[in-house]
Formats: C-alpha cells, sequence, structure tokens
C-alpha cells in the first residue's frame, strides 16, 4: 500500500538564526562569516576545534524545548539533506549533509538519507541575480529510493535558506520515492 500527498501543501519550515543583509554593517560581517564558515566545513573563530555544524547543531539540542521546531522532532523524522547548486558528489563538500549528520549525532531523527541528489547544476540562489525557478530546481534533482513505513515523517535541513525555493522544491520532488513504503503483514 501506498500514500501519495502533496507534501508541498504540508511543508513547514523554520530557521534558527536569521542572516542581515544590510545595516548594521557589524552584524552584516558577522552573518557572512557564519555562512562562510557554514560553507567551508570552517571551525568557530572563538573556538578553532569545534566545526559550525556541529556548534549549531549542540545549539539546536539546547534551546529546542524552547522553540517551536520541537513539534517538528516529537516523531523523530529521517533527516534529508537538502543538495548543494552543484551536482552532488564525493569530492563536493555538502553542507545540508553535514548539518544533517552533526544533528543525528545530538540526537534527532532516526537517521540521515541522502534522498535528494542534485544532478545538473543550478545557479546559486545567493549569488545569482536571476534567481531558478522553482521549475528549474524540481528538474534538477533526482532521488534516492528511501523504504519506510506509511506515516514516517521526513525532515529537510538546509544549512542556509536565501530564497526557500530548495525547501519548496525538495518534498515534491521526493513524493516518489516515498511513496513505496515497507509493508507490514497484517495480523490474524
Amino acid at each position: 500500500m501506498s500514500v501519495k500527498r502533496n507534501l508541498r501543501s504540508e511543508l513547514e519550515y523554520g530557521a534558527l538564526i536569521a542572516y542581515v543583509l544590510k545595516d548594521p554593517l557589524h552584524l552584516v560581517l558577522r552573518s557572512k562569516d557564519v555562512i562562510y564558515r557554514m560553507k567551508h566545513d570552517a571551525a568557530l573563530a572563538s573556538d578553532p576545534g569545534t566545526k559550525m555544524v556541529d556548534f549549531f547543531a549542540r545549539k539546536l539540542s539546547a534551546v529546542l524545548p524552547i522553540t517551536p521546531f520541537e513539534v517538528l522532532f516529537r516523531n523523530q523524522p529521517v533527516l534529508v539533506p537538502v543538495p548543494r547548486s552543484v551536482p552532488t558528489g564525493r569530492a563536493v563538500y555538502w553542507p545540508a549533509l553535514a548539518l544533517a549528520t552533526a544533528m543525528h549525532r545530538q540526537g534527532f531523527g532516526t537517521g540521515v538519507h541522502a534522498l535528494l541528489k542534485r544532478e545538473r547544476p543550478i545557479p546559486a540562489s545567493s549569488q545569482s541575480k536571476d534567481k531558478p525557478s522553482l521549475a528549474q530546481h524540481e528538474s534538477s534533482l533526482s532521488t534516492e529510493p528511501l523504504l519506510i513505513p506509511d506515516g514516517t515523517p521526513f525532515l529537510l535541513v538546509d544549512d542556509v535558506v536565501t530564497s526557500g525555493t530548495d525547501l519548496r522544491s525538495g518534498p515534491q520532488r521526493a513524493q516518489p520515492s516515498l511513496s513505496t513504503t515497507v509493508e507490514h503483514p497484517r495480523q490474524r
């Protein structure tokens, strides 16, 4: 039995921190530093032994009970990292995968599954005047099969959200891979 859902209409999202693109200048510079460290597998300036992804995973663990995010983790979802704008491959650092893995080490989710794969490059939303459309995002993605029991939640994890197009394209693209589920034998 499989269940097909319009996942885009059920999409819930949130951000742990917000970055500042305009004044005051010190917050702009701090935001750019955080984003750089997240995207380049770098450590904190204040603690060279701690990677930025690990810092955020620990921070989320500490503040989760007092945030609206708690409900997203209540049913132990499968963590699905959102791919970068370049094709997914072993030689490319994947910040969202690193963040999802760090979150799982902190006890979030039942596991991490790289369900979404970027097959063709698209312009990076944060660096492009002509932002890729939802259709461009969806057509550049492929999926890996994920066998999960009906009703198992999954949670998309992204390192930096600029326009939200990746988060909106992911569930719709993933839906066919999630519609095949593990069947449990009926008990008589």
